[in-house]
């Protein structure tokens, strides 16, 4: 295996096989500090690191099923400026249809099937993510839906929102729809200056402990 290093404290082992395909397999590796110990991978980057030495491994000693080049990338700069991950509403909704004959169209299967799809639109005009992920219908006079959206804005996460129940509501039904958030968390977002100073903090405190010959990046 040959371990070049990456971006001052990376590393990238590169796990070659015969001729094949190239594959790649990430983890994360920084740490945070906190306010009663040193510094500390108490972001779960430990779990990451070993769970790809695990896998480096695995493969080093079973070459004779699999083909190609494996790169192993231990990757330090995780953290970074801004939206980290995005905003998670998770609004579970029970439609009302009347409980009907076959050939008319106010069962619940068709005012469900009516109602998953404009949802699914709003991220056209939105920088969002949004799911009808689960739709049950057919058993009884009503449907029960989960939709599932992800946003980095909270102004944006807003609006979406109110759409989704905007288009909910707006479906013909002999009563309103029951909306209701089963999950939900905002977005985590960076703080730039604090980024700013543990990236300065930790890349000088990396190098002040790197051989005098060994290249940088």
């Amino acid at each position: 295996m040959r371990v070049p290093a990456v971006d001052g404290t990376g590393v990238v082992g590169v796990l070659r096989n015969g001729t094949g395909p190239t594959a790649l397999l990430r983890a994360d590796m920084d740490t945070l500090r906190v306010p009663t110990a040193a510094v500390l991978p108490t972001c779960g980057h430990d779990v990451h690191v070993t769970c790809l030495l695990g896998a480096a491994a695995q493969l080093a000693h079973s070459r004779a099923t699999w083909r190609g080049t494996l790169l192993l990338v231990f990757r330090p700069l995780a953290l970074r400026p801004g939206p980290a991950f995005a905003a998670a509403d998770t609004p579970r909704v029970v439609l009302f249809a009347r409980g009907v004959h076959g050939p008319s169209p106010e069962g619940s299967v068709v005012l469900s099937a009516a109602t998953v799809l404009p949802p699914h639109g709003i991220g056209s005009r939105e920088p969002t993510v949004v799911t009808v992920g689960s739709v049950r219908a057919g058993t009884a006079a009503s449907a029960a839906l989960l939709v599932s959206t992800r946003t980095h804005d909270d102004e944006v996460r807003d609006r979406l929102l109110a759409a989704i129940e905007r288009i909910l509501r707006g479906e013909p039904a002999p009563r309103e729809p029951e909306i209701t958030t089963i999950g939900s968390f905002p977005a985590f977002v960076d703080d730039p200056a604090a980024v700013t100073a543990g990236v300065r903090a930790l890349v000088a405190a990396a190098r002040a402990r790197l051989p005098a010959n060994r290249p940088t990046g």
